[in-house]
């Protein structure tokens, strides 16, 4: 259980601006510091890469076998968008190995989806980006968005029925971000997080997880 709440809720708080490298650290509740990330952004030209690692450390790692999850993004970039091409999903540790390519078809409005060691097929819906790609192109609209306006996005990554993922701003300034999965076990299963001017997802808090109190993603300086 902590194994997901964590690798989701981290992934869950990258926004890179366009920003070569961002770190995150994530407490839950009693347990402190369970996990971090690290994420990059590559641009040569017009073509883009990003790559998020999340590693579990402590307590976590042990119960997850030292899980560690890596998220990439791999486009082009058309009149200052991120398009993505490629983007691929792993998980490690002592116990699994899983691997997801997904493959863009802007043209025809398709996704492929290869599974390790499987053929590739279609996947089930199309979005026009992927989960590291949406917080990047559409921050200036999160950010100006009229308080209690609800933002609904799509994107690969995101739920497995059709990619939702909804944001509002609430009449405090900060953000209640909800990405529609089931290991979101928490009373309104959403994320409330602070965003900085530049784009940047600053601090990001997943409220009464099962119980044992908040996970929070927070911005190392």
């Amino acid at each position: 259980m902590i194994k997901k709440l964590i690798l989701l809720s981290l992934l869950s708080t990258i926004i890179f601006a366009k920003q070569h490298t961002l770190k995150y650290d994530v407490s839950f509740g009693i347990f402190s510091t369970i996990g971090n990330i690290t994420s990059y952004y590559k641009q040569t030209g017009n073509r883009y890469e990003i790559e998020a690692v999340i590693r579990t450390t402590g307590l976590a790692s042990r119960l997850s076998g030292g899980m560690v999850e890596k998220y990439k993004s791999k486009g082009s970039i058309v009149n200052g968008k991120l398009v993505p091409e490629i983007f691929i999903k792993e998980k490690k540790s002592s116990k699994i190995e899983k691997k997801r390519v997904f493959r863009f078809d802007h043209t025809n409005k398709i996704v492929y989806r290869k599974k390790l060691n499987k053929s590739e097929k279609r996947y089930d819906f199309y979005a026009s980006n992927d989960i590291l790609t949406l917080f990047v192109n559409s921050s200036e609209t999160i950010i100006n968005s009229p308080k209690g306006n609800l933002l609904r996005f799509y994107a690969i990554g995101s739920s497995k029925n059709d990619g939702l993922i909804t944001v509002q701003k609430r009449g405090d300034g900060k953000f209640a971000v909800v990405i529609n999965q089931d290991i979101f076990s928490s009373k309104k299963g959403e994320l409330v997080v602070d965003i900085q001017k530049s784009g940047i997802w600053e601090k990001a808090v997943l409220k009464d997880v099962m119980l044992y109190g908040d996970i929070t993603g927070k911005l190392k300086q």
